[in-house]
């Protein structure tokens, strides 16, 4: 292919596959209830996307008010934290770093003053002779379990870890192969505010009462192998996550902006301050339960019984996707507690079990793009092995493409998805162990798929491609 031509080339798979893979709902920002002007503003003023903006909020808000209620009744009648756990993937330049030091200023700004206070404690009762008192830390960007347990024991029975490198975490010594179970079924537990109760030889570990909130951002080469994770899905650690996948970021445009001088963001960090002048209990179990009106029980009552059929009758929702549909009800619950407590309601309304819904169900859309159809980062790596295809003449060893490739697809299974996702738009055809560019080898024509495919044979074709390689089938590496 001329070079003349290859832009054109890539210009038509791209609306190809787009054509077989169309945008996500829109994030529902106006869902967020009284974070919708803050993360409204933080949208705008910084340039990045709502569903970053909102969900970068709606976790840190989690984390303040999980210190301030126990829990919140969910449509079983039990109780459960509203602490949240959040997973945003976006790509580099979305701005996760900006987005998050907005959300989180102020619990940065309280935790550095408390620590300076905290080190003159401890300097007055070592001259003193007196045991030093419990660190102050609430906040940390990186964790193993054993840190978080320890943090949890001794220190503020509510912790957040905020990861805007959640790599870090991901591909830290706590998710080593031979530790990932033990981490993720250690989050669960603590999602599920379970406590802490542990023997190991010369000591004991117990505390009731703790709260962990989480959000993790990554780029989408980070989280096609996170996501793909079976066992980070069947422990559970997935379905109890909010996610959000976003977009490539838009070209920004030179238009100053100062957080301090926005008054959503103002008053959303007002109401931080006044969260975090709250004293910290030592047992979040003995704060009060956050009770759920008729409507709003009847609302999210009604939200149960649809994601249970589905889910259990066969439908859309079942299989793979079976265990984030079971939990979406009640994280749905949970984020509608964290807006009655923003607002200081005394109870979930049903404008909060609405919030709630529309964004536990933004959340199960984006888990079914992903777990449903084996891709946690959209078509922008089918779209860079197609450009990398075309460089070297239109057909590569699928050996090759893992060993040479884009970086996005330096596994077998990211590249298997990324061919089937080509397959499927009528671009690429496999032939023996090759790729072949089925528009320009002439060679390999008659692998064309039928002109009269509709798109719904195309998105049928790349369901049972990635269902075969989610299968186990015989890899190529």
């Amino acid at each position: 292919m001329t070079g003349a031509s290859l832009p054109d080339a890539i210009a038509a798979a791209r609306s190809a596959l787009a054509a077989l893979d169309p945008p996500p709902p829109p994030y529902p920002l106006e869902a967020l209830g009284p974070l919708a002007e803050a993360a409204d503003a933080l949208s705008r003023g910084a340039q990045v996307h709502p569903a970053l903006a909102g969900q970068a909020m709606l976790v840190a808000a989690s984390h303040l008010v999980s210190a301030v209620w126990a829990g919140v009744r969910t449509p079983a009648g039990v109780a459960v934290p509203p602490s949240l756990y959040g997973l945003s993937v976006a790509p580099s330049g979305s701005g996760k770093s900006l987005a998050e030091g907005v959300a989180a200023a102020r619990l940065r700004a309280w935790q550095a003053q408390a620590g300076e206070a905290h080190a003159r404690a401890c300097r007055a009762a070592a001259r003193e002779g007196r045991p030093p008192a419990a660190p102050p830390w609430r906040l940390c960007a990186d964790a193993t379990l054993e840190g978080l347990h320890a943090a949890l024991a001794e220190g503020a029975p509510a912790q957040l870890l905020l990861a805007p490198e959640g790599g870090m975490l991901l591909g830290g010594w706590g998710m080593a192969a031979e530790r990932r179970l033990r981490m993720a079924a250690g989050l669960c537990a603590l999602w599920d505010g379970a406590g802490l109760s542990s023997l190991r030889r010369g000591s004991r570990l117990e505390r009731s009462g703790v709260r962990l909130s989480l959000h993790l951002l990554l780029q989408p080469e980070a989280a096609r192998e996170a996501l793909a994770d079976r066992l980070l899905a069947g422990v559970g650690l997935w379905p109890r996550t909010l996610l959000v996948v976003l977009p490539p970021p838009e070209p920004r445009r030179l238009a100053p902006w100062r957080a301090d001088d926005d008054p959503a963001i103002v008053a959303f960090w007002a109401r931080c301050d006044d969260l975090l002048a709250q004293p910290l209990p030592r047992s979040c179990d003995a704060l009060p339960v956050l009770e759920v009106e008729p409507a709003a029980l009847q609302r999210l009552g009604a939200l149960l019984e649809d994601l249970e059929t589905e889910a259990l009758d066969g439908g859309r929702l079942g299989g793979p996707l079976r265990p984030f549909a079971l939990r979406a009800t009640e994280l749905a619950t949970r984020v509608a507690a964290v807006l009655a407590a923003w607002e200081g309601a005394p109870v979930v309304a049903e404008r909060h079990a609405a919030g709630g819904e529309a964004l536990a169900l933004h959340s199960l859309e984006h888990w079914a793009r992903t777990v449903g159809r084996g891709d946690a980062g959209g078509t922008h790596a089918a779209l860079a092995l197609y450009s990398w295809l075309l460089e070297r003449g239109g057909r590569a060893q699928l050996r090759a493409v893992v060993r040479e490739g884009p970086r996005a697809l330096r596994s077998a299974a990211a590249r298997d998805v990324a061919v089937a996702q080509l397959e499927a738009a009528g671009l690429v055809a496999r032939a023996g162990v090759e790729v072949v560019v089925l528009d320009t080898s002439p060679s390999v024509a008659s692998l064309s798929p039928p002109r009269g495919d509709t798109k719904h044979q195309k998105n049928q074709r790349f369901t049972q491609s990635v269902a075969a390689v989610a299968g186990g089938e015989e890899d190529i590496v």
